[in-house]
């Protein structure tokens, strides 16, 4: 310190000598001075505790011999200041009185600790179970509310599941009725054709209801004497591919203009003649019928059909 300093050495003397004169004061005060106390677990002015026993730990700081009671009762020093008593304690509040001396005089401290009544403990039991019943009551609560979403999410579940049940009911329903309209239609329609083409001409009876087995029918298919059965086939053809104008000629015997091979072999049957006569029945030609028998008060003697790129150009008799 000195050796840095631009003090003179008369300066330096007299701040030496103040510095041990304060040490010397300091340590002088400290030696006439009353013992301290320092309670290590006491902190606080007042301690609870539910147990029956409590333990003093600390330090009585003393530059003279010094003594330390509690209550009167005398607490033997460790290493000259360091202390450990146990004290018993009754219900209810409790007072301590630390007292340290030494030549110099006494010092003291005042602790209170309170140990736990039975009433406390009842007290504190009930808040326990009251606590307990509301967490309880909040997780019924809790369970409730999830079992009511729980329920109202199945229940709409439910809902939607019988509604789209009902719409599909209601679809199977009706189509099952648009179905049986439908077989009706054709069975009526199959009946009727029947009756006007018993035991006229040779009609072409197809294997399957497909525009392949009218486009490509076959000689060996024919019959003057259609069962039911076999006009549903007929009829379940036309009736899902053309006009119900043009079903009404082909069950009344009736060709005209337009009509293509198909709907004219089902009208009047097969053809006794046909002059262009090929395995694709040809592009253009002229079919007859030859007609021994009247028909609805016209008796000619033949019947024919011209026929370009498949459709029915002109129809006569000879």
């Amino acid at each position: 310190m000195w050796k840095f300093g631009d003090w003179t050495k008369r300066t330096k003397w007299i701040v030496t000598g103040i510095i041990a004169l304060i040490i010397a004061l300091g340590f002088i005060g400290a030696y006439n001075s009353t013992p301290t106390i320092t309670i290590n677990n006491a902190r606080d002015s007042k301690i609870s505790t539910d147990n029956t026993e409590y333990e003093f730990t600390g330090d009585v700081s003393s530059m003279k011999s010094a003594t330390l009671t509690i209550n009167d009762e005398f607490v033997p020093l460790s290493s000259g200041s360091k202390f450990s008593h146990k004290v018993s304690l009754e219900e209810g509040d409790n007072d301590f009185n630390l007292v340290a001396a030494n030549d110099n005089g006494e010092t003291s401290e005042t602790v209170a600790i309170h140990r736990t009544t039975q009433a406390e403990f009842a007290a504190r039991a009930e808040a326990e179970r009251l606590a307990a019943e509301k967490k309880a009551g909040e997780l019924r609560t809790e369970e409730e509310k999830k079992a009511q979403e729980k329920a109202e999410e199945e229940a709409r579940v439910a809902k939607e599941k019988a509604e789209a049940d009902a719409k599909a009911a209601a679809k199977a329903k009706a189509q099952a009725e648009a179905q049986a309209q439908h077989k009706a239609h054709i069975d009526g329609l199959a009946t009727t054709y029947c009756s006007n083409h018993q035991g006229n001409r040779n009609i072409y009876i197809p294997q399957a209801s497909s525009r392949d087995a009218w486009e490509n029918p076959n000689k060996d298919l024919l019959t003057k004497y259609p069962k039911h059965s076999n006009c549903v086939t007929i009829m379940t053809f036309f009736v899902d591919t053309m006009p119900s104008d043009y079903i009404d000629n082909i069950i009344s015997f009736r060709v005209g203009t337009g009509m293509n091979k198909a709907e004219v072999l089902a009208a009047w049957g097969w053809p006794n003649n046909n002059s262009n006569h090929s395995s694709d029945w040809g592009s253009s030609g002229t079919w007859t019928w030859d007609t021994g028998t009247c028909y609805y008060g016209v008796c000619p003697h033949q019947q024919y059909v011209t026929l370009v790129n498949g459709k029915v150009d002109s129809t006569g008799n000879y």
